[in-house]
Formats: structure tokens, C-alpha cells, sequence
């Protein structure tokens, strides 16, 4: 990395600087901004001219001063620049050395080189790193053999400094016990390996791990006699388990085998045994899980026997109700036709032809309530639906002279069948007029809330009762006398096919509160 770095500066254009011995001290600012940006990796950065004379330095201390000519060095090359590189000359030396000329951009030649003064500690703190653990010891060396740094606690010895460790490498990439000296007065095992090619060019270095053969068997030992004492615990638990476990296992199975009996005795849920193995647990939530599944199941059967019953009574009636409300819609159409009416009339007359319309459809979907079909989905405004409906329901409220407050915020669109939900609002509002008494107060209400968009209906009337909220939506499931219990039901089944959801609640007046929560598009323009 740092010969890439050597070359890759030494032939950017602020080095052009060199050549005019950096008057205006723009190359030896960008020395400095280099070294700041690179941390602890260098101690300095120098332009040298070819007398070898600073020019230019990340230390302006150092501008002006000779550096010498490096000692043995190897020659690293990158993209066609040969750099060269001085290793430490002593062990515990703190700096090393690298150079890569400068070209000149106006003539042949070079105008100097990139000098730059490596910290060496950092590569000793990596050998310290790899050296961690206690007595362990990490070094490099050259292909000869001779120490070009170590770990910390190898630094300390003096006879290391001159020591050739040329035999250490004959088996490189294969760990071996072997004696010691000069790293360790005592046997070692020992591993090590050459160092790859940088950029095309080896250095022939080593890497060479030891650590004395007592230390590094001794977590072994340590191990053997902690197995020793766990097998004896192990046979001691093992008997003192086996009794125990042989009086737990039965307990739960025979409180299970109670239990299921006595759920279908008082036509109960089975409670799972709180004691017993895991797989007595899970046996006994089994039982509970089959059982629910058995009750839903159940009610499934009841509501789908239902709808049966509203599609075979639909298709008896329609053939009835569909003549009839061909005639009122012909009827309306033909007193449209006639010029003197004002225009309350007219407004009536398009509630009667909207209404026969929805009627129809109503039938339709009558039908094929037993067998849902797919929404019609087109954009629409939340806001027009439910003024809308409350428009239709007008002459309603006034007989009862019944407050109906519209709380909807604009802006909030709905991709569905605009018909369906409709239908949704009309059914809830038409029950809650209903349930009101004279004078009373309804609230439709929409806003944004939790991914989507919630419309609610409360009214001051009596409310439902707490143990009847989810079986009102069931198919002739009705609280009021002469009611045949479709409206809430045709309800859940359009809110189901938008995706959305229906429940019943209780609203701040103490009367009913229902909510509708549907999946929000973005807002209309």
C-alpha cells in the first residue's frame, strides 16, 4: 500500500512544483494535508531535487537539509515505477525508508524523487497483536534469515539483534517443535510462512510464530483434567436426573390425558399442562390449537351456511324486486323530462335514479354474497363518499330531526369500488339513525390513521352490548325488531374485499361506534 502510495503521488501535476523549488509553498502544503489524512502511517513526506536536498516537506523544519543516500534497499515496482525501499537497519528502529522518482512534464529526466519516512512502529504493533497470548512471539524476517522486527518481547533481547534464524525457514508453512534459541531458553513449537508478492515483486520476507511447547499444551491439560471432573458430576446428575425424571414425565401426561377428557365433557378448550417435558407442552398446546380450530371451523360452517341461505333467498327475490325497480327508474326518468320542475325536484329525482341503481346492485350483490367477487377499484375522494351519503340519508334525518356531524378531512384517497363503499357508509348511518332517538346526534367522521384510513360512525342510542359486537356482522344476526341482519353483514363482507377491516365499539356518548379501517392511496390531486 505505501508503494502505491509513493507512486501514485510522484506523478501527480503538484509535483511539477519541484522544478520551480515550490516558491510558493503549494507542494509542501499538500505534503502536510497527506500526512494529516494518513494518520500515524507516516512521519514525514519529503521532495527531494537530485542533490538529494529538501525542497519541499510535510515539516518545514526539514526544508533545506540533506537526506541521504538509503542503505540497502529492495526495489517494489507499481505501474512502471520502480520504488525503493529501506528496511530498519536496527530492531528496534522506529522509521523506515521509500523513494520513487519524479518525472519532469517539460524534459527528459527526473527533477527528483518522493521521499517518504515510514513509522515502523506500526508494524511492530501488528507483530503485538498476533502475539497476544502469553508466551507467544511473532517476527519477520529477510530471506537470509536476519530479524527485521518482532513482537515486543523480542525486542528486548540483545542477542536477537545479530542472531540468523536461516534454518527457521527451510519448512515454511508447516508448524514443528524444535529447540528454542535464540527466541526461548526452551523447546518451541513453530510456524511460519513467505510473505506473497507485492505488486509482481517479492521481498522474500518471512513471518515466523513460536511459543514454548510447556505454555502452549497447558490449556490442554487445564482442559483434560476440567473433562475428567465434569464426567464425574455428569454420572452423579445423571442418576440423581433419572428418578426425577421418570415421576415428572408422567405427572403431565396423565393431568393432559384429565384434561381432555373434561374438555369434551363441559365443551371447553383443553388447558396444557403447566409441568412436563417440552414435548408434553407442546402435546397439550396442540390439543388447545385443535380445539379452537375445531370452534372456528365451526362458526365458518355456520356463516358460510348463512350466506348460502341470503344467495338462494336473493335469487327467489330478485326476479320480484328488479321489476319494480325498473319502473321507479323509468318513472324518474320520465319526470326529469318535464320542464317546470325547480330544482329541489330535480335533486330528488337524481337520488331516486341513484338510489334504484344501487338497489339494483344490491340485489346483484345478493347474489353473489355466498361467493364474493373481486372490487371494481377506482380512484376516489373519502371526503365526496361520505357527503354523499349523508346527502341521500337527508329526508331521514330531518323526520327524526337527528344532528349529524361530517368530520372528513380532505385529501384522502381510496382506490376502491366507490358504489361498494357506498353501500358501507349507508348501512352504518342508516343504522345509526335508526338506534338514535328524535333529536339525537350522530358523528361520521374520516382520517388518516396507521397506514390507512379510518371512518367511524358513533351515535348516542343504547349501543351493543360488549358479548354481541362480533356476531352482529353475521348474516341474520339482527338487534332490531323486524330486521333481517344483512345490512353489517353486507358491510364486513365489502370492507373484507378491500383489504381493510370492520369492528364494533363503544362511542364517548355511551350509544354505538363503528370502524372502518381501509388501505390509503396517495392523496387526489
Amino acid at each position: 500500500e505505501r508503494a502505491q502510495n509513493a507512486a501514485t503521488w510522484s506523478r501527480l501535476d503538484v509535483m511539477q512544483d519541484l522544478q520551480v523549488r515550490d516558491v510558493d509553498k503549494r507542494l509542501s502544503l499538500f505534503l502536510s494535508d497527506l500526512l494529516k489524512g494518513y494518520g500515524n502511517a507516516y512521519i514525514a513526506l519529503d521532495c527531494i531535487d537530485t542533490a538529494r536536498r529538501v525542497i519541499a516537506s510535510s515539516d518545514p523544519a526539514r526544508i533545506g537539509s540533506r537526506i541521504a543516500e538509503p542503505g540497502p534497499h529492495a526495489v517494489i515496482r507499481h505501474a512502471g515505477v520502480a520504488v525503493l525501499f529501506a528496511r530498519p537497519s536496527a530492531l528496534a528502529a522506529d522509521a523506515a525508508e521509500m523513494e520513487a522518482p519524479i518525472p519532469s512534464a517539460y524534459s527528459a529526466g527526473a527533477l527528483g524523487s518522493l521521499h517518504l519516512v515510514l513509522d515502523w512502529r506500526r508494524f511492530s504493533e501488528v507483530l503485538d497483536r498476533a502475539a497476544r497470548e502469553q508466551g507467544r512471539m511473532a517476527l519477520v524476517t529477510d530471506g537470509a534469515g536476519a530479524t527485521i522486527a518482532a513482537s515486543g518481547a523480542l525486542e528486548s533481547r540483545r542477542a536477537l539483534a545479530g542472531a540468523s534464524l536461516a534454518d527457521w525457514l527451510r519448512t515454511p508453512d508447516v508448524a514443528g517443535e524444535r529447540e528454542g534459541a535464540p527466541l526461548s531458553d526452551s523447546r518451541v513449537i513453530e510456524a511460519g510462512a513467505r510473505f506473497p508478492p507485492a505488486r509482481g515483486t517479492g521481498l522474500g520476507w518471512f513471518a515466523l510464530i513460536a511459543q514454548p511447547t510447556q505454555q502452549a499444551f497447558a490449556p490442554v491439560q487445564a482442559m483434560a483434567g476440567a473433562f475428567a471432573l465434569l464426567l464425574v458430576a455428569i454420572v452423579a446428575a445423571s442418576v440423581a436426573a433419572a428418578s426425577w425424571i421418570s415421576r415428572a414425565i408422567s405427572r403431565p401426561i396423565v393431568e393432559l390425558t384429565e384434561s381432555v377428557r373434561q374438555s369434551f365433557a363441559r365443551d371447553a378448550s383443553p388447558v396444557a399442562p403447566r409441568g412436563g417435558s417440552r414435548e408434553v407442552r407442546e402435546l397439550g398446546e396442540a390439543f388447545s390449537a385443535m380445539w379452537r380450530d375445531l370452534q372456528q371451523s365451526q362458526a365458518e360452517l355456520v356463516r358460510a351456511t348463512r350466506m348460502a341461505a341470503v344467495g338462494e333467498m336473493a335469487s327467489m327475490l330478485a326476479h320480484e324486486v328488479r321489476t319494480p325497480l325498473g319502473i321507479m327508474r323509468s318513472s324518474a326518468q320520465m319526470l326529469r323530462r318535464e320542464p317546470r320542475l325547480s330544482g329541489e325536484a330535480v335533486e330528488l329525482v337524481g337520488f331516486i335514479e341513484a338510489q334504484t341503481d344501487r338497489l339494483n346492485r344490491l340485489v346483484s350483490r345478493m347474489l353473489h354474497i355466498a361467493r364474493p367477487r373481486a372490487a371494481v377499484r377506482v380512484p376516489a375522494e373519502a371526503a365526496e363518499l361520505v357527503r354523499g351519503a349523508v346527502a341521500v340519508l337527508a329526508p331521514q334525518q330531518r323526520a327524526k330531526d337527528i344532528t349529524i356531524d361530517v368530520e372528513a378531512a380532505p385529501g384522502l384517497g381510496l382506490q376502491c369500488d366507490p358504489d361498494e363503499l357506498t353501500q358501507v357508509l349507508l348501512n352504518l348511518l342508516a343504522n345509526a339513525l335508526h338506534a338514535v332517538p328524535p333529536q339525537g346526534h350522530v358523528r361520521i367522521a374520516a382520517r388518516p390513521c396507521e397506514g390507512g384510513i379510518e371512518i367511524t360512525v358513533d351515535d348516542n342510542g343504547p349501543g351493543v352490548p360488549q358479548g354481541e359486537r362480533a356476531e352482529i356482522f353475521t348474516a341474520f344476526v339482527s338487534r332490531r325488531e323486524g330486521g333481517m341482519g344483512l345490512g353489517l353483514a353486507i358491510v364486513r363482507e365489502i370492507v373484507v374485499a378491500h383489504g381493510g377491516t370492520v369492528e364494533a365499539g363503544e362511542s364517548e356518548w355511551g350509544g354505538a361506534r363503528f370502524r372502518v379501517w381501509l388501505p390509503r392511496t396517495e392523496a387526489l390531486s
